[in-house]
């Protein structure tokens, strides 16, 4: 046990299912309007080091100061990492991004989980997942009221234009189909109007001090979002926010970010 009240590494899928196929699930209440935040972790898609126990400090704070609430932090299957060759990780998108709806939709019928009754964080790869998954989860009527991306990958192609030395994790990823990386890029996917039909709230946070990505991706995001119809009036928050790369998801700014949007969604 992570802490009280939680319940570690419930399979989302099978019998059988992936190791990694794995939520932790705080139930505080039972209720069907209850609040949920869910985490997803980031990694480059393929870092087993970087897991589902990278949201606890956000999710302990939040559920120990909100009795109400209800929380996950969801793992999904890695691609394969150079370093640990040994591991059982063989993922290839949409794979990632499969076990995250997988994931969603079993917190929906075991736990209760409402439409628009949760907050969807994701940090870094975590983030392009959230963002791939909420024109799907809008299609089929369960979109989260709000959508968090801390330091988040947005756009392959431009990633790998940007910084050519990051090909290897994309390519283990999304594999060598260039056409299949835009269609994996929630930037570029937006541009069919995408996010057309999503309603919620969208914040995007960056640090100043990130070493791994400048702000191109974030501010590439937030501008194909605002501009996709029907969404004049809810524009994308940008907040600014200092710390490494892997600093974010414990930092101030993410925290400060749920405490807001929760106190909406609680209201």
């Amino acid at each position: 046990m992570t802490s009280a009240g939680v319940q570690s590494d419930e399979p989302y899928v099978g019998p059988p299912h992936h190791p990694l196929q794995t939520a932790d699930v705080w139930v505080q209440n039972t209720s069907a309007d209850a609040p949920w935040l869910i985490y997803v972790h980031g990694g480059g898609f393929r870092d087993p080091v970087v897991t589902k126990s990278n949201g606890y400090t956000l999710i302990h704070q939040k559920v120990l100061a909100n009795p109400s609430l209800n929380a996950a932090s969801i793992n999904y299957r890695l691609s394969p990492h150079p370093a640990y060759a040994g591991e059982d990780n063989n993922a290839l998108y949409p794979d990632h991004l499969d076990d995250v709806l997988a994931a969603l939709l079993y917190l929906k019928t075991t736990h209760g989980m409402s439409a628009k009754r949760f907050i969807l964080t994701g940090h870094s790869a975590g983030a392009a997942l959230i963002f791939q998954a909420i024109p799907k989860l809008t299609d089929i009527s369960f979109p989260p009221f709000a959508a968090v991306g801390a330091s988040g990958i947005y756009d392959m192609p431009g990633l790998i234009e940007e910084y050519p030395e990051y090909l290897d994790f994309i390519l283990g990823a999304f594999g060598e189909d260039r056409e299949l990386w835009k269609v994996a890029s929630p930037t570029l996917v937006g541009r069919s109007a995408a996010y057309a039909d999503y309603a919620g709230k969208v914040v995007l946070i960056h640090s100043d001090d990130d070493e791994l990505l400048s702000w191109k991706q974030t501010i590439g995001f937030k501008n194909m979002i605002d501009a996709q119809p029907g969404r004049e009036g809810n524009k994308t928050l940008v907040i600014a926010t200092n710390g490494k790369h892997e600093e974010v998801p414990e930092g101030k700014a993410l925290s400060d970010v749920v405490d807001s949007l929760l106190a909406d969604l609680m209201h």
